[in-house]
């Protein structure tokens, strides 16, 4: 059994009737989804498709298939390739990369894929040569075109981000030292199962609201600042603006400054 310790295990029926592979390659697709987990979708009948992986837009890593068992999502290369289906909002267009969470979690998952297997760390340089990849990147005939999977922002993210990171092993290069030594303190006291790396994936989302609030409050305090000014050389009209606030406090805190007339 090859599951990944991170992923929420959800393995479909197909994970116990098709044939086991040996991977040699990682392949990154986009599902023209807003779902949050696709096992209703892949165990609809009629749907004879199936991927490994799905990363939903919060970062939650599902497992559908074991690394070692055949998921058909792949074309030709479903006889050796771990799939990762990716949500993107509905088909947004190829200008839209993965977010944030997202790209760290394929950090993780893909590098995880490759210490398993022995998979190489490298871009893939034919359809079948081992490595990572994109859907699109070895194109194959079409009835209806060429397709768009992953898209090129995200296959831009796969060669300048993910897969270097992957091949240093470093992943959580945004992490410092007082950082990580916080998080493992964290780690090691807690009893709940939550492991480190979720701990780092937690502290970014910690970081952007903190960033968020601090800019909101200087924004603020230079209002408030300007606001006494002009009171205090008697450009307000006080009762005025007294009896504005308390007009719009409950649905408006962007007040205008009442010149005194």
């Amino acid at each position: 059994m090859a599951l990944c310790p991170f992923a929420v295990h959800e393995l479909l029926p197909e994970n116990n009737q098709q044939n086991r592979i040996t991977p040699t390659t990682v392949i990154c697709h986009r599902a023209v989804s807003n779902a949050k987990d696709l096992y209703g979708y892949w165990n609809t009948p009629g749907v004879s498709l199936e991927s490994h992986f799905y990363i939903s837009e919060d970062g939650t890593i599902y497992q559908y298939m074991d690394t070692s068992i055949r998921a058909d999502a792949n074309v030709q290369a479903n006889a050796f390739a771990v799939s990762i289906e990716t949500w993107d909002g509905g088909n947004t267009p190829d200008s839209a990369g993965w977010n944030d969470v997202q790209v760290y979690q394929l950090k993780r998952l893909i590098k995880w894929i490759c210490d398993v297997h022995g998979i190489k760390k490298a871009p893939a340089q034919t359809w079948n040569g081992g490595g990572i990849g994109g859907h699109n990147w070895f194109p194959i005939p079409w009835a209806d075109g060429p397709r768009g999977c992953p898209g090129t922002a995200r296959n831009a993210q796969l060669r300048n981000d993910i897969i270097p990171a992957v091949a240093s092993g470093n992943i959580e290069d945004d992490v410092n030292d007082q950082q990580n030594a916080y998080l493992t303190e964290i780690w090691q006291a807690t009893s709940s199962g939550v492991n480190k790396a979720e701990l780092s994936v937690l502290h970014r989302h910690v970081n952007f609201l903190g960033d968020l609030i601090t800019s909101k409050t200087d924004e603020l305090s230079d209002q408030i600042a300007e606001l006494e000014e002009r009171i205090e050389t008697g450009d307000i009209d006080y009762e005025r603006l007294a009896a504005l606030v308390v007009t719009k406090i409950l649905t408006n805190l962007d007040v205008d400054l009442v010149p005194r007339s």
